[in-house]
């Protein structure tokens, strides 16, 4: 494996964590805003939706059982949604086909990693949330 590929990989993956965290975030900031909690809202969204993110791709990276049938469920590491934005919205010189990609389960727990950082960060170095 050369180290071209495993920079594209990384591109990828981080330019996945960084979208996911801002989707994530601006959900969170238009609710807080909503209900009159502003950051607050949007930095308990990032923390509750961290959590699930790394418990879901914690459970995407579980490798299939031999004695499961994998035709029932296969759900695939085909890009959809917000992969596919992802990943067209990188130069087309940095994009990679879909078989050297990483899994979407790393994608999906390093984005919810990501997530659960910005939330830490909120609170211990802007003190969003502190002292409610």
């Amino acid at each position: 494996m050369n180290s071209r590929l495993r920079g594209l990989q990384t591109l990828d993956l981080l330019a996945y964590a960084v979208v996911v965290t801002s989707v994530v975030f601006c959900l969170g900031l238009v609710a807080g805003l909503a209900v009159g909690n502003g950051l607050i809202g949007a930095k308990w969204l990032l923390f509750a939706v961290g959590f699930l993110l790394v418990a879901y791709g914690t459970l995407r990276l579980r490798p299939t059982p031999k004695w499961k049938d994998e035709s029932r469920l296969d759900f695939g590491d085909e890009p959809r949604g917000l992969q596919t934005f992802v990943a067209d919205a990188l130069p087309a010189d940095y994009r990679l086909p879909t078989d050297e990609r990483l899994p979407v389960g790393l994608k999906i727990l390093v984005a919810g990693v990501t997530v659960l950082l910005t939330s830490f960060l909120m609170e211990t170095v802007f003190g969003i949330g502190i002292g409610l």
